[in-house]
């Protein structure tokens, strides 16, 4: 029985020596445990925040692939809109009218004339210019634009280019009037060919054919017409009279009579009677 108490009490006693060199192990292996379970918890955090990376990533690519996608389509939809407009604007552009009037189209040469110019178009323009050659006279918009070129001198046979340029819808149109001067038409019945005698006709033309009454009498019989060579047509054909009077003229341009600047038609026989006549040319 000593030996029994002996051993017991030399287990208590080595228990308590174990207690003092260690009196904190349950709480070592308690930490232990808590270090372990931080350990689990900080790896589980950090598969989490690989996890949040990877959705942060895919999101971002995401927003990125979205964003690509609306400026492509913008894009798109800015050029078909674009294309549209411009589709638009030519259809307006190409049905649109556009002219340029000049009054009078025909003066004298070496007449000062004052010209006036309408450009016109069926639809609004934003801009409209009418132009002398290569110099502009007036700006305007809408659908009108007139101007007055005053004192319009020109020495020689010849025409004066005015252009109307517009824009109609962000295109240009444009177009051209030309004026021009000629030596006026002289015509007259005479015995003989007198330049000086003859009548003026009064408005400029580049047209002979038309119709002229001259006054007859015993002393003058023949027709004459002083034509300018250049800008007026020449003489075809000459009747005197009217509805079934009317019978053919003979005759032609007399180069005697003629210089640089008129060709002479004269008839080649006298007419009978007195008073006036209309002969007709064409």
């Amino acid at each position: 029985m000593a030996q029994n108490f002996d051993l017991a009490q030399t287990g208590q006693e080595l228990q308590e020596r174990i207690d003092q060199v260690f009196p904190n192990r349950d709480n070592i292996a308690a930490e232990g445990e808590r270090a372990q379970g931080a350990e689990q918890e900080l790896e589980a955090a950090k598969a989490t925040r690989e996890e949040l990376q990877e959705e942060t990533a895919r999101a971002q690519a995401a927003e990125q692939a979205l964003h690509d996608y609306t400026d492509a389509e913008t894009t798109r939809a800015t050029t078909k809109e674009a294309d549209l407009q411009a589709q638009i604007n030519a259809i307006v552009s190409k049905d649109a009218t556009v002219s340029l009037a000049a009054s009078p189209s025909t003066i004298f040469v070496g007449t000062a004339t004052d010209i006036a110019l309408t450009a016109t178009t069926n639809t609004d323009a934003t801009a409209i210019a009418i132009k002398r050659g290569t110099d502009t006279l007036a700006t305007g918009s809408g659908k009108t634009l007139s101007h007055t070129d005053a004192a319009v001198t020109l020495d020689a046979p010849g025409s004066q280019a005015y252009s109307a340029d517009f824009t109609i819808s962000g295109l240009h149109r444009s177009t051209n009037k030309s004026v021009t001067a000629v030596y006026p038409i002289f015509y007259g019945a005479q015995a003989d060919f007198d330049a000086e005698s003859l009548t003026q006709y009064a408005t400029p033309t580049t047209a002979v054919a038309r119709a002229y009454t001259v006054q007859l009498d015993s002393t003058r019989r023949k027709f004459y017409l002083r034509v300018p060579k250049q800008g007026v047509a020449q003489v075809k054909s000459v009747v005197i009279g009217s509805g079934s009077e009317a019978s053919p003229v003979s005759g032609g341009i007399v180069a005697a009579l003629s210089d640089e600047n008129y060709n002479v038609w004269a008839s080649d026989d006298g007419f009978t009677g007195d008073g006036p006549q209309v002969f007709t040319v064409s």
